[in-house]
């Protein structure tokens, strides 16, 4: 699945690193088919954000008081005070917000059964590694809003349903910097994800692939 379930931007390095790792598994002798998500990807979206802005406000709060400010920008970087401002507006949409997403798991479950596949291939990110720079503490709201739902538009779905979910560096663009292929099942397939990892290891190794640039 090269795009994003929210409609999020994937950059074409991203997308192509995909088909690749597809094209892969195909000739491996996995079968390929298609995959629509069984659930509203805005609706997802807008739930995730919620609740993520539920502890960034929880956090500010705590700041104020350790500081004896009000929040505002004075105590916590723009993206913190983003969020924490749109929980303040929506604060009374929580109950709802968390009752939706505790019941996701079988919205995502769903999604294996009705369209009878055994793994579901996405990137780990929609895009290439990003600069230090790109999400610093210093970057408007708006901008990285932009930036973080593009960089981590595939993980999210994986974290709130429990899913079993691997990343697998398969793909090394010019860059160095390995764009990661997600395999992801359903709660409990870690076994099923192992033996693919071992299998796409064996196809294609890369135990002695580094980046130009390693911490040790």
């Amino acid at each position: 699945m090269a795009a994003a379930i929210a409609g999020t931007q994937v950059l074409p390095e991203t997308k192509a690193a995909l088909e690749n790792v597809a094209n892969l598994c195909a000739g491996l002798g996995h079968e390929i088919v298609p995959y629509t998500p069984s659930f509203s990807g805005q609706e997802f979206l807008d739930k995730i954000l919620l609740y993520w802005a539920a502890g960034a406000a929880d956090f500010a709060q705590q700041a104020s008081a350790f500081s004896g400010k009000p929040v505002g920008p004075d105590i916590v970087e723009p993206w913190t005070l983003g969020l924490t401002n749109m929980f303040m507006a929506r604060k009374g949409e929580m109950d709802a917000t968390v009752a939706w997403l505790k019941g996701f798991e079988s919205q995502y479950d769903s999604g294996f059964t009705d369209q009878g596949i055994d793994v579901l291939l996405t990137p780990v990110t929609g895009s290439p590694a990003v600069k230090l720079s790109e999400q610093a503490p210093t970057v408007s709201y708006d901008t990285l809003y932009n930036r973080v739902v593009t960089f981590a538009s595939f993980t999210a779905p994986m974290n709130v349903s429990g899913a079993a979910s691997m990343s697998v560096p398969l793909s090394w663009p010019p860059s160095g910097l390995p764009i990661g292929s997600m395999f992801s099942g359903k709660r409990g397939d870690d076994q099923l994800l192992f033996e693919l990892a071992l299998e796409l290891e064996a196809a294609r190794p890369w135990a002695d692939r580094l980046p130009g640039v390693v911490a040790s």
